[in-house]
């Protein structure tokens, strides 16, 4: 249980993340809808909604206007 983490982020509306790279992650949206940047991309996230993003990738999360919980496991 060492090797990563397990995080529940909640976002309010417009709100996003730092963006970082420093870590292979998955991604699960529970509520609300948003984007994840990746490097230039923007992926559409929302409820069930499951983004596997490598180390090598530059990425944050920026929620849309209903906000954005999602759950993310870090390794």
């Amino acid at each position: 249980m060492r090797a990563f983490g397990v995080y529940q982020v909640e976002l309010p509306p417009g709100a996003e993340t730092v963006a970082h790279d420093h870590a292979e992650d998955v991604s699960v949206a529970v509520r609300g809808s948003g984007v994840v940047v990746v490097d230039d991309d923007e992926v559409a996230i929302g409820p069930g909604t499951f983004i596997a993003v490598t180390p090598d990738s530059t990425r944050h999360v920026r929620a849309g206007d209903d906000g954005l919980v999602f759950i993310a496991i870090c390794g």
